[in-house]
């Protein structure tokens, strides 16, 4: 009897239904990142009123999926039910614990897109973060959205309509990655390189520039010499990566501490990151479930244009926000993640994901799934359902 009335429920939010209806919840959330706290769009004090009106509505809207992923993993007896009961558990307890607006989205939104087809959905947000891309950049080169340039750390930087020009150059190298991993064409490389170049020079964003030149790097090695992701050690490197990266930072922060003169000159090239990092770790300390970090105040105000300082590094900022077991748990993900990529030979996909991991140690947007679409992968099956036939 209840099978029968939960089946009937399903009827009626069929597959695409369901489809739709998570991306009308990402199309929302993608706009209020942009358009309030991402960019200077106009009217953005207006803009934010409405969208802070809506906000509850797709809270809602989010719960009503996740009532609805759950039925379906009961009905359908998913494999991996365990699994996804623990993370559901695990972002709810880390919702109430943090109270934090982007890891609940995030958190959420991971766990709705477990029925979605992942591939096709990138090729939906490729056009989407394209359209949004086109209308901020436009609208700052004619004039209507203010254009956030000056120099920061000696560097004369354009944000060309972005809140900051890291962010700028952040967009554009995900909205390129995303290009090179749906895309087939054979000379698609031609588009790629000059448009990353122009970014570059106006947004002088280093570390998603960085991050952006090295994955296409491992893009060519895997174009000329794809052997080489059949070693053993590049595999075990490449898989245990974040907890790699989270150690990394560990090590950094203390050597900051007791200070050592390679990392102090290290951290003035990073532009004050890691001493933020340590300043956050000594002064939020790390929990099971995660809290509310508490901010710091900056003393170089005319540097970064803050008031207070800004944890870049995602690995510490998600000890301290997402909690050790939050933090145990996304390893686990990204690590078994990694290993059904080399499993299924889908490198494009693990390349893809590696941008993000890479890009944690300079920037926290790989903790937020509007910016991290990869993130999106870790709890779905159908994101390994399609040959790797790119790069």
């Amino acid at each position: 009897m209840l099978n029968e009335m939960i089946q009937r429920v399903l009827s009626i939010i069929d597959d695409n239904r369901y489809e739709t209806i998570f991306k009308i919840n990402w199309i929302y959330w993608s706009l209020y990142y942009f358009f309030v706290s991402g960019s200077y769009f106009p009217m953005s004090y207006r803009v934010e009123e409405v969208f802070l009106k809506f906000r509850y509505v797709f809270v809602i809207v989010m719960l009503f999926l996740m009532f609805i992923a759950v039925l379906r993993i009961h009905i359908n007896n998913e494999s991996n039910k365990k699994e996804l009961y623990i993370f559901l558990i695990i972002a709810f307890l880390t919702t109430i614990t943090t109270q934090e607006g982007s890891i609940i989205i995030t958190l959420f939104i991971i766990f709705l897109a477990i029925f979605i087809d992942f591939n096709k959905f990138i090729v939906f947000d490729f056009k989407f973060k394209l359209l949004l891309l086109i209308i901020i950049v436009g609208s700052c080169i004619l004039g209507i959205t203010y254009n956030s340039s000056g120099i920061y750390n000696v560097t004369y930087k354009m944000a060309m309509g972005f809140k900051h020009p890291n962010v700028f150059t952040l967009y554009v190298c995900i909205i390129l990655l995303e290009y090179i991993y749906i895309s087939t064409m054979k000379y698609k490389w031609l588009i790629v390189l000059p448009v990353f170049c122009v970014t570059f020079y106006l947004g002088r964003g280093r570390t998603s520039a960085y991050a952006f030149i090295f994955i296409c790097s491992l893009f060519a090695i895997k174009h000329y010499f794809s052997k080489y992701y059949d070693n053993k050690i590049i595999k075990r490197i490449i898989t245990l990566s974040p907890i790699l990266f989270t150690l990394l930072s560990f090590i950094l922060g203390k050597l900051y501490g007791i200070g050592n003169s390679f990392v102090i000159k290290l951290n003035s090239f990073m532009t004050g990151r890691i001493a933020y990092m340590y300043k956050y770790w000594s002064t939020n300390k790390i929990s099971l479930l995660g809290r509310k970090s508490t901010a710091i105040i900056s003393n170089s105000y005319s540097v970064t244009g803050l008031s207070y300082v800004l944890l870049d590094n995602a690995y510490i900022k998600c000890l301290i926000q997402w909690g050790l077991i939050g933090w145990v748990y996304l390893m686990y993900l990204y690590i078994r993640f990694f290993m059904n990529c080399f499993k299924n030979r889908n490198i494009s996909l693990m390349l893809f994901a590696l941008f993000f991991v890479v890009l944690g140690l300079g920037e926290s947007q790989m903790l937020i799934v509007i910016y991290n679409v990869t993130l999106l992968a870790l709890l779905n099956k159908s994101a390994m359902s399609v040959n790797d036939n790119n790069g």
